[in-house]
């Protein structure tokens, strides 16, 4: 059974802090001499991917060669190899979600840890083939380190969006069905879903709007998504996805962006398609 708290950060919809070796926007932890000497002792390696989302507390992580230190919300991302910490520093206090990514599907772990040592709350295990194969591929492309810009940042955004889904789905299973914290339909609720979808599409807005693959991250069919996403978001898609557009236009304009680069940002070919796109809008609105 997940706390209130536990809930809050489990279903948040702000935006996670990620900490991975091949993730370099967060600050590295500084640590003492203390736990330098306890890291050094407790080093392991990782035989598969696996991911932690701090729920409660405070924890300094080994990111193979660095340390990172994570806070309510934070999501660690461990490569497959990578060095890591075997157990929690004596002095940690919290609680960690573990999602581990197998062949098969996904193992998830709910820790405590206290001054009694780790204490394992529950486990579950859930599948989602269409899940795993999308994050295995942004994990991979991420790893490469070859992407740049806003590419780089939307397969970012889409690991933080892919893993969001099996927080919604770790939440159903934790808490059950007579849980009375929170009914745990609503994790999965048709506006949470939408929430997510939306989210998603504000984040990958200069990426083509596949709907088969927003239909798959709300686990419907293609002409139920439809009608879900517009009683529940109050529009269409396209309608959407052309406001979204529209905000961040004005906001690129507002920081004095080229045309150019603000094409590209919106998913445009050419300033041309963009000119045109803004004419179109401009002959509406009059």
């Amino acid at each position: 059974m997940l706390t209130e708290n536990e809930i809050s950060v489990l279903l948040s919809r702000e935006p996670r802090r990620i900490n991975a070796s091949f993730i370099h926007e967060t600050p590295k932890a500084v640590l003492t001499n203390d736990e330098l000497a306890w890291h050094e002792q407790h080093r392991d390696r990782h035989s598969a991917r696996e991911a932690m989302l701090v729920l409660e507390g405070k924890v300094n992580q080994r990111l193979d060669a660095d340390f990172f230190e994570g806070t309510p919300g934070s999501l660690f991302l461990f490569s497959h190899n990578e060095l890591h910490d075997n157990g929690y520093y004596h002095a940690t206090r919290g609680v960690f979600l573990w999602v581990f990514l197998h062949v098969d599907g996904f193992l998830g772990i709910l820790t405590e840890n206290n001054e009694s040592g780790i204490v394992t709350r529950d486990s579950m295990q859930f599948s989602g083939r269409n899940v795993m194969d999308r994050l295995t591929n942004v994990w991979d492309m991420l790893e490469q380190g070859t992407l740049e810009g806003a590419s780089r940042l939307s397969c970012i955004a889409e690991i933080a969006a892919l893993f969001n889904l099996l927080f919604a789905e770790a939440f159903r299973k934790f808490n059950g069905p007579h849980s009375r914290a929170r009914d745990p339909e609503a994790a999965l609720s048709p506006q949470y879903r939408i929430d997510l979808i939306k989210n998603y599409i504000r984040e990958h807005i200069g990426q083509k709007t596949d709907i088969r693959t927003l239909a798959r991250f709300a686990s419907v069919s293609q002409s139920h998504f439809f009608r879900l996403f517009r009683e529940y978001a109050g529009c269409t898609v396209k309608q959407y996805v052309e406001t979204v557009r529209l905000d961040k236009y004005a906001i690129l304009m507002h920081r004095k962006r080229p045309q150019k680069e603000i094409a590209y940002e919106l998913g445009f070919s050419s300033t041309v398609a963009l000119c045109h796109w803004l004419k179109k809008h401009s002959a509406m609105a009059d």
